[in-house]
């Protein structure tokens, strides 16, 4: 995904999340660990797999770049060991 498009989705939900609360303005807020990421730090801010990608895992989520690698090794465990 090309930068400027992640921007554009970040921006997105930021303005989402702002309808609830002014603080959240220019602001991503991980589901996973409620913190709030500013969008300018666009490189804490990734793109997850609900199913793991190796899997074939098509649908994805936003996350904090600490929870996308907690949730993904573990996630990737599980799946491994359910196969």
């Amino acid at each position: 995904m090309k930068e400027n498009e992640k921007k554009q989705i970040l921006k997105r939900i930021s303005t989402t999340l702002e309808g609830y609360d002014e603080a959240y303005k220019d602001c991503f807020l991980c589901p996973i660990c409620l913190k709030q990421i500013p969008i300018s730090n666009i490189n804490e801010i990734t793109i997850a797999h609900i199913l793991p990608q190796a899997a074939g895992g098509k649908d994805t989520t936003w996350l904090c770049k600490s929870c996308n690698s907690k949730l993904g090794a573990s996630s990737d465990k599980w799946f491994g060991e359910y196969l």
